[in-house]
């Protein structure tokens, strides 16, 4: 079950030794310094567990868990930690992921060696081993995690489970869970840490809010086959009819008796209810991922689709005044649908987006100003019908 974590764990060991570490490098074999150093350990000792007194690590197999929709698969990664105090703010933890043994369909493809998950926190820090030539960056996503302790007939105080949503640059999520049985794996001594034991202090090394990286090989292929397969129709055909859909609204500004108006107010509805379907980005960028994804668009699209029926009705209303608006309003609405329109310009063209972390940040601007913009539009226009 282990093997090939213990693998990459004798290879990390080996890459330290030739740094000056006892063992392969130092001419002492593994039992000889594994006695030496055995008075630092307690008698529940275990042979998977390799310490190296002069880089002063201990390297921990342990298992891997990917979920993605209804299928999950597992692998098996190296974690190595500080030996001094594993779970201090300062301590370093370095995983492994072996893409072999690793189902994500978003980020893996041919030839791809491993991916290395690299996260800083407050309480814990995990860094990447040394890349490979075949990995490059990614880029910077968010990482949010936990550590919890559960409870098991065999092992009650155990077992600690740990948790991580990670989000790529696609904004499709995947999920990273490992199981670590600290029975199995080490014993540490009751005393540590004014007698908490272990299991206290995995529990109190909290993960959260982790800016994180992500190393993929073909890194901008695959971002772009990222960003265009599954929106492909979206960003070739809706996109582009959202953007003169943002022009239609000012039709409720022209003169009564239009035969087209019925027309163009229809139009107008369904074009705007097609983009309010269109808001999961523009909701996960106005609050971010803490919130369920589903609960903020259900919540922002029901809103929005009664203010766009309102004006609906609204335009409605408009068209059967006898009198028609003043060319005030009529240049106000006007005005409104065009600046609408300048600001959901980067919002239609998403397969355009540059790939660096710079415009990343603008994007998300652009998009609150966006949200903004036709919020402000849609009040205008009832204030301009009410008149």
């Amino acid at each position: 079950m282990l093997v090939p974590a213990i693998v990459a764990a004798v290879l990390l060991v080996a890459r330290a030794a030739a740094d000056g570490c006892p063992g392969r490098a130092g001419g002492r074999g593994r039992e000889d310094w594994e006695q030496s150093e055995r008075s630092t350990l307690m008698a529940g000792y275990d042979k998977n567990v390799m310490r190296c007194p002069s880089v002063d690590v201990i390297i921990v197999p342990l298992r891997l868990q990917v979920s993605r929709d209804f299928s999950v698969s597992t692998m098996d990664a190296g974690i190595i930690l500080n030996w001094e105090d594993p779970f201090l703010p300062k301590a370093e933890t370095r995983v492994v992921l072996n893409a072999s043994d690793m189902w994500v369909p978003e980020l893996t493809t041919s030839g791809v060696a491993e991916h290395l998950l690299t996260a800083k926190s407050a309480l814990g820090l995990l860094e990447t081993v040394e890349a490979t030539n075949r990995v490059r960056s990614f880029r910077e996503t968010k990482l949010r995690g936990w550590c919890t302790p559960y409870r098991t007939e065999d092992w009650p105080r155990d077992q600690v489970h740990c948790a991580f949503i990670v989000k790529p640059a696609s904004w499709q999520s995947f999920n990273l869970t490992h199981s670590l049985s600290v029975k199995d794996v080490v014993q540490w001594h009751q005393e540590l840490l004014n007698g908490k034991s272990p299991i206290e202090r995995l529990a109190s090394w909290q993960l959260q809010h982790l800016d994180s990286k992500l190393y993929v090989d073909r890194a901008l292929y695959v971002e772009a086959v990222l960003r265009r397969l599954p929106a492909q129709l979206e960003a070739e055909l809706v996109h582009p009819v959202l953007a003169v859909a943002a022009l239609v609204p000012a039709s409720v500004a022209l003169p009564p008796g239009c035969g087209e108006r019925p027309a163009l107010l229809a139009v107008s509805f369904l074009l705007h209810v097609a983009f309010l379907l269109n808001l999961p980005t523009l909701a996960g960028n106005l609050e971010g991922d803490a919130t369920p994804r589903a609960l903020l668009v259900y919540r922002d699209v029901g809103l929005l689709l009664l203010v766009v029926a309102l004006q609906w009705l609204l335009s409605l209303r408009i068209a059967s005044r006898t009198r028609p608006l003043s060319s005030w309003s009529q240049s106000m609405a006007r005005g409104l649908s065009m600046l609408r329109t300048i600001l959901l310009l980067p919002v239609t063209a998403p397969v355009l987006k540059p790939l660096d972390e710079q415009s990343v940040e603008l994007s998300k601007i652009l998009d609150r100003l966006t949200f903004l913009a036709v919020s402000a539009s849609y009040i205008a226009l009832v204030i301009i019908g009410l008149q």
